[in-house]
């Protein structure tokens, strides 16, 4: 299983051409097959993202879902989902991020922490997709995610708590949505990322002044 953090340095997601060039060369640079298709999953979703849907489709239908390990297969649920969602397909979307929450679920314990980072991935996706249940997901994902160990897994406590944050904020519910982004902002600044940590910051200044003139 390849470490988050090396396809973190690979990934820019302000210019997908890059990263799926770099994924590409990642793929001829490894010899097992595991981390082969691992990356073929993140040269998937660097496709979907240019809009390029039915090569990154192909990628992914290269991969044998029948003889991949757990990983492989969860990350490839997840971006059947992105891909779905990003090229108007919406309603097909929710299922593939079920199957990735489930799969990463379902490994042996084991190797279940090494999913964990997966599993709510698929959560904060279906708080995204399914908006009918986006609290509850959020709410699951926050759950795993504030009671990591790994600081980059405790780092999807900044998106799940933001994204909450936005959603009260968009529903006029102020109130609660200002503890949401206090909390986005107290996890950027325990394991976050500079960008993160000034976002975080903006979404409190907003809600503050959105409450100051309801007053």
């Amino acid at each position: 299983m390849i470490n988050q953090t090396v396809l973190d340095e690979l990934w820019n997601f302000d210019n997908p051409e890059l990263s799926a060039e770099r994924f590409g060369q990642a793929i001829e640079n490894v010899a097992q097959q595991t981390d082969q298709d691992e990356f073929k999953t993140q040269l998937a979703r660097a496709l979907g993202l240019q809009g390029e849907f039915e090569k990154a489709e192909e990628i992914l239908s290269s991969i044998g879902l029948s003889t991949a390990a757990p990983v492989v297969r969860t990350r490839v649920a997840l971006e059947r989902g992105r891909l779905a969602n990003s090229s108007g397909r919406s309603a097909e979307a929710p299922p593939h991020f079920t199957s990735a929450a489930e799969l990463a679920e379902s490994v042996e314990l084991a190797e279940q922490e090494n999913l964990e980072f997966l599993r709510i991935d698929a959560l904060h996706m279906l708080a995204i997709v399914d908006h009918e249940h986006a609290e509850s997901w959020a709410r699951q994902g926050l759950l795993l995610a504030e009671n990591s160990h790994d600081p980059r897994t405790q780092r999807w406590a900044v998106s799940l708590h933001n994204n909450l944050g936005w959603t009260y904020f968009d529903a006029g519910e102020l109130a609660r949505a200002l503890p949401e982004f206090e909390a986005a902002l107290h996890w950027a600044q325990k394991a976050g990322t500079e960008a993160q940590r000034t976002f975080a910051q903006q979404a409190i200044e907003e809600c503050q002044e959105a409450i100051a003139a309801q007053a």
